[in-house]
Order: C-alpha cells, then sequence, then structure tokens
C-alpha cells in the first residue's frame, strides 16, 4: 500500500496549529499567520486532520523574468521528523515554484537543520539555502 501525501491551502481553523509549528523555528503571532492564510502563502500537510507540517512563502520579483521565493517558514511537527515528510515538503515547493514561473527559491536555516537542506540538494551559502530549476 503506497502512501499518497498532498500539501493543500491552509484554511482559516489551520492558525493555531501552524502557528505553534512556525513558533518552534522563530518569533511569528496569531495574526501574522491569518494573513499570510489569508494572502494563500501557506500550505500545511495534514494527517487524521491535524497539520503536521507547514510551509510559507513570499515572492519577491516578476514572474517568468527574474523572481525568486522566499521560504519564510518551513516546519515540521517534532513526532513527524525523520520520516521524510521534510523532504516531501520540499519537493513540493521546488515544484511549486516551478509551476510560478519562479526562477529560484531560498530560505534561511536554523543551525541544527542544515545537513537536512544539504541532503536534499540545496546549495549552502553559510546560514542561507538557494535552489534553481538547473540544479534539480
Amino acid at each position: 500500500m503506497k502512501l499518497r501525501l498532498h500539501l493543500k491551502l491552509a484554511r482559516s481553523n489551520d492558525i493555531k496549529p501552524v502557528t505553534r509549528l512556525f513558533s518552534a523555528i522563530g518569533k511569528i503571532n496569531h495574526a501574522e499567520v491569518g494573513r499570510l492564510i489569508d494572502e494563500k502563502k501557506v500550505f500545511v500537510f495534514k494527517q487524521k486532520n491535524r497539520v503536521k507540517a507547514a510551509f510559507s512563502y513570499s515572492t519577491l520579483g516578476i514572474g517568468g523574468f527574474f523572481a525568486v521565493m522566499y521560504i519564510r517558514k518551513l516546519a515540521v511537527d517534532k513526532t513527524f521528523r525523520k520520516k521524510g515528510i521534510g523532504s516531501f515538503v520540499l519537493r513540493q515547493i521546488k515544484q511549486l515554484a516551478q509551476v510560478k514561473g519562479l526562477t529560484a527559491f531560498f530560505l534561511f536555516s536554523l543551525a541544527k537543520s542544515q545537513n537536512f537542506y544539504r541532503k536534499n540538494n540545496l546549495k549552502n551559502i553559510w546560514r542561507l539555502f538557494w535552489w534553481s530549476p538547473e540544479n534539480s
């Protein structure tokens, strides 16, 4: 039996669990998460209707010309780490960036997460990681 994983746009009832996940990796509040959700800039992975992973992003530049996706937050629930969910989310981010015509995405990493990003083929510039379609 193959497990089918899906990311979905976050909804207003996801504000609390997404804020909890994002707060574990940096300062953020319910209002900011709610705004990002309203702007359709937050995606979640759920299991049994519970948010287990989420990411938020912003787009910088002009799509199709030179635009990049800034990954604001990417978090996986502690109980789901080391199970491939983070790698799945990164693959979905890459696909989303390509669909939107973006040339790359970048994010800042916590020091303890750097090996995860290297394992997923992101170029490292200190604690900043880049991906572009040519690197896939």
